[in-house]
This record gives C-alpha cells, structure tokens and sequence, in this order.
C-alpha cells in the first residue's frame, strides 16, 4: 500500500507553496504456482478517483523476489492497466520472501539483503513519475506480495511564461543525505552505501517540457536536515535556482505538491574556455582473483549512477574515458 499525501507548506513558506495531495493506492500482486515463478512489475499513476491515485501495472514491469528477477509484463497481457497482476517465475524458491521492484535496481542479494540503485537520472512525466525510480520493497511467507513504497515523490510547477520550455530539474539535498546511487537494504529500510551521491536530474524528452506543466521528482523517503535545493533548466541554456534550509522530512509514499516561484532566469555567465573531462571508468566486470576481486564498490553496477552524476552535473563538451569497456561506454551514452 502506497500513501501519499503532506505538509510541505510549512517546508518552504517563503519560496513556493506545497499543499497535501492524494493518496497513491497499491493494491497487493497475486501469483499462481509461486515457487516456480517470480514476478516483476512497474507501476504509472492512474486517474485521480477522489482522494486517491491508483496505481497501475504497465509494459515491461518487472519485480525481484528473493534475488531473482520475474518475466515482464507483455503489452497483450491482461493484467496491463490493473492493480493486480500474476507474473511467472523461474528459479528455486522458498519462504520467506525478499521482492523489490523494479527488479533492475536490486543486485548483490543475500539472504533477505540487497543493493537497491536508485538511478541518478530520471525521465520528466507530466502524469506520473519516472517507473524506474520508484523503489518498493516487502517480505513475508505468503505469495500474495504487498509492496511497501520507500520513495516520496514531489509534484513540481514551475509557473511562468518565458519563451524557451524546461529541459531539466535537479534536484539537491543541502545536507549529508543521498538521494541516487547504491544503498542497502533488508526489504524494510534502506541506508546510503558508498558511491550514493546527493543529487538526481530529471531530463525532459524532445524539445522539452511547458512552464507551468507538472513534473514529478521521486526522491528517497529520510529527512532533509538542512533542507533542499532545485535547478530548473530551459531549453535556452539558462537556469535559475531556488533552495530553502528548513528541516524536511519526506515520508514514505507520499506525494507533496510544491510551486516554484516564476521562472526568472539567472544572469548568464559564459565559460572561459571548454570544458573536457578525462576519467579512468575501470573495466565492468569482476576479476576472478581472490587477493583483489571486484566487488561491492568497485562493482560497475554500484558504481556507474555516481558516474553518471558527475558527468551530468559537469556537463562536459567532451570525455576521455580509459579502461571503458563496450557495454559501460554505451551505458555512458545512454545517460
């Protein structure tokens, strides 16, 4: 079960105005034949029904119980668009269940632990958050799976008539609390591992995204001891900033809507010179060699959202990049 609903108003009174939102409901997944089947999903928001936002299984949903990841969900499948779904599992499983969702970002499972990656990118919607990085986890015997969410979710407007549109938000804890990259979990709670960085862009697809439309910005459910920052982005290579360092704490599965002040784009300063950027990446796969493996941190899966990150946030012209192996310069690429 996801809720979502708040007081942000009492976070920022000063910058924008954040008002309680509806609930976000989940309703549990049903499976058949358990233990040969698991089972993935991804979820979008629905249409508001009074108080509330269902949320619906889509295309390519996909969850990870007990390390293993499910088959996803078809575009013919019958369950796309509903609360509940069955997916198929293979593998070895017993009780008690570990799952997760979406199944991609979990990695390094051992027994009831894992690695959730939450990605440093995600893409802008105008109707529901970016799937991916909506993390949900739960546990229990039964093989009737109820997810718990661990995210909150920030409905961002910004208001404005200015000629180019938002390409994107960044958004920044002020503090020591991380908000993408690696973090553990026991399926009940999540702490910041190494690598977990403070920020998360979210990019606009195509020529970008209207002020005035909403945006949704799913960030980890902690407190934000000294408050937070965004930096909107247009299209035009302007940008402008605003920030508050109030207490905050954003709860699990809620949604808190905020309102931006107008957009007035900050004085543009153009750089001396270009920027280049060079960085050894190191190679993606483990080293079959017991005095030096590569695992944990080193691992290119817990590494690569930090990475993404830094080059996001540098914006750099052009990258050199050594030891990149095929698959981590398109995944480079791609982000």
């Amino acid at each position: 079960m996801k809720k979502i609903c708040s007081l942000f108003l009492l976070l920022l009174p000063l910058v924008y105005s954040c008002n309680r939102e509806e609930d976000i409901h989940q309703d549990p997944i049903q499976t058949v034949e358990f233990e040969a089947q698991i089972i993935e999903t991804k979820t979008e928001l629905g249409e508001k029904t009074g108080n509330s936002y269902p949320n619906y299984w889509s295309v390519g949903d996909a969850i990870s119980v007990n390390g293993i990841a499910s088959e996803a969900l078809a575009s013919a499948s019958e369950y796309v668009g509903t609360a509940s779904a069955r997916f198929s599992v293979t593998g070895t499983l017993s009780a008690p269940y570990y799952y997760a969702y979406p199944a991609s970002a979990v990695s390094g499972y051992s027994t009831g632990h894992a690695t959730v990656t939450f990605p440093a990118t995600q893409q802008m919607k105008s109707a529901s958050y970016d799937q991916s990085a909506f993390v949900m986890t739960g546990s229990g015997s039964s093989t009737t799976l109820t997810f718990n969410a661990v995210m909150s979710v920030i409905k961002l407007t910004v208001p404005g008539t200015y000629d180019a549109k938002i390409s994107s938000v960044m958004f920044e804890s002020l503090g020591t609390e991380k908000v993408s990259g690696p973090f553990t979990t026991d399926f009940s709670g999540l702490t910041a591992a190494s690598g977990a960085t403070s920020r998360v862009n979210v990019y606009a697809d195509g020529d970008g995204v209207l002020f005035g439309s909403s945006m949704f910005v799913v960030i980890p459910a902690q407190t934000y001891a000294s408050g937070m920052r965004f930096t909107i982005c247009a299209t035009d290579g302007t940008k402008m900033k605003f920030s508050n360092s109030n207490s905050f704490t954003a709860q699990t599965g809620k949604i808190y809507t905020l309102t931006a002040k107008t957009y007035s784009p900050e004085p543009f300063v153009i750089p001396e010179g270009l920027m280049v950027m060079s960085s050894n990446v190191r190679f993606a796969s483990a080293r079959d060699k017991s005095s030096n493996p590569d695992t944990g941190d080193r691992d290119w899966t817990n590494r690569k959202s930090a990475y993404y990150a830094m080059v996001n946030y540098y914006r750099p012209a052009i990258i050199g990049l050594q030891e990149a192996q095929k698959e981590q310069v398109q995944d480079i690429k791609n982000n």
